[in-house]
Parts: C-alpha cells; sequence; structure tokens
C-alpha cells in the first residue's frame, strides 16, 4: 500500500507539472493540535488529551485550471499527546503525567479546488519517522490518619523508535484562504492515520492532527 501511495502520487506530481498553467514554489509554517485515537497498547487505560506543536515546510503548488491544482509539500511535523491521570485507592493518590512528542517528516499530495477566495483541499500524506521521546512522572501521595507522605518517582525517558513504524500512511483534508492579488494564505487542515502507527499488530493507534498554518508563495519562483 505505502508503495502505491507514494507511485500514484509521484505520478500525479509529474502529470501536474506537465499540465501546469502556473507552478509556485512556498514556504510555510505554523501550529499542530495532536492526540492520537484508537488503542494505543501501553497507554490504553489512560485518557489520552491534546498537545501543542508546530509545523514547518515547503510547497509547490501547480496550477492546471483557474479553480483546481495540486500542492505537495514536505513538511516537518510534531505529534503525539499527553496525559494527565489521577487515580485514588484507599488512602493512596497516584497522580500520572506522561508526554509523548513525535517527530515526523511529512510528504501530502493534495488537491486543491479554488472558489473565489476559498480554496478545499483533500488528498494522501505519508509520515517519515524521525525521532520520538515519552517521558513519565509519577507522584504518589499516601495519606494517613495523622499525615500525609508525598513520592515522586524518577522520571522515565524513553526515545526508542523499535516499536514505532518508519512510515505513517494516512490522509489530510482542510480549507483554506487566499486573496486573488496575495501570495499569502490562511490554511485550516485536518490530518489523520490509517493504519496504526505502531509494529504491534494488537494496536490501532492513529495520529489525530489539526493544524493552522501561514503559507506564501515566493515570487522569484512564479511561473
Amino acid at each position: 500500500m505505502k508503495k502505491l501511495m507514494l507511485a500514484a502520487a509521484l505520478a500525479a506530481i509529474t502529470w501536474g507539472t506537465a499540465q501546469a498553467q502556473s507552478l509556485n514554489l512556498g514556504i510555510k509554517g505554523g501550529f499542530n493540535y495532536t492526540n492520537v485515537s484508537g488503542n494505543t497498547g501501553t497507554y490504553l487505560d489512560f485518557d489520552k488529551a491534546y498537545k501543542p506543536g508546530f509545523n514547518a515546510g515547503i510547497f509547490t503548488n501547480i496550477g492546471l485550471f483557474p479553480m483546481l491544482a495540486i500542492q505537495p509539500e514536505i513538511n516537518y511535523s510534531t505529534k503525539g499527546f499527553r496525559i494527565e491521570d489521577e487515580r485514588s485507592s484507599g488512602g493512596t493518590n497516584t497522580q500520572t503525567d506522561i508526554k509523548n512528542r513525535i517527530n515526523y517528516l511529512d510528504v501530502p499530495v493534495l488537491v486543491q479546488v479554488k472558489t473565489g477566495t476559498i480554496y478545499f483541499e483533500a488528498g494522501p500524506q505519508v509520515g517519515f519517522l524521525l525521532n520520538q521521546k515519552t517521558e513519565q512522572r509519577r507522584t504518589i501521595t499516601q495519606t494517613g490518619l495523622i499525615s500525609e507522605q508525598t513520592t515522586k518517582e524518577p522520571v522515565i525517558r524513553d526515545k526508542s523508535t523499535s516499536s514505532y513504524r518508519t512510515t505513517d500512511l494516512g490522509y489530510a483534508v482542510g480549507i483554506g484562504f487566499q486573496a486573488p492579488v496575495s501570495p499569502v494564505s490562511l490554511n485550516f487542515r485536518y490530518a489523520n492515520s490509517v493504519p496504526s502507527y505502531l509494529k504491534d499488530s494488537s494496536t490501532d493507534a492513529r495520529h489525530s492532527v489539526f493544524q493552522i498554518s501561514l503559507s506564501t508563495w515566493l515570487p522569484v519562483a512564479k511561473r
């Protein structure tokens, strides 16, 4: 499936470039708001929350017709989740804080349909795993009849990527706004994985990413 998606994306870019009525190179950057959904294995029992991140990259906008364009991109994107879990049993309270950050090089190939100052976009996306970092902190508070004792366990740090797939297949959909005479656009996008990004076949962990970004064409590259 990965090879098929890459081949289809390459074919679309090649065909689009050959048919292009306009060709613009640009840069972009913005913020991510990320979480994971599905069965995450080790962290299945915890409620996961969205974690802030960022994205930055370059793109080529290939205009085929006044209302239709293809836009391949290469973006550095941070993903992951956070957990703030508190549980009590008897006189013991356990606070667990987990921060997970996974960095990818994302390559979406999007078809854009333009209607005036608004455009809609959708297409496949392949993410190439760069690295990850997970930090876990646990604080245990034991309350007795006349005293309370709090113990902060050592922070557990994990940078291994052995349980992660090297590529993350998925899709992206979005909406953008761009004035007719302006090279700058504002974009809102949602991206999700299709299979699990973990190697364990019993999991179904998928990235869920909301993005907001600003992009601009580089005038020297306009055709």
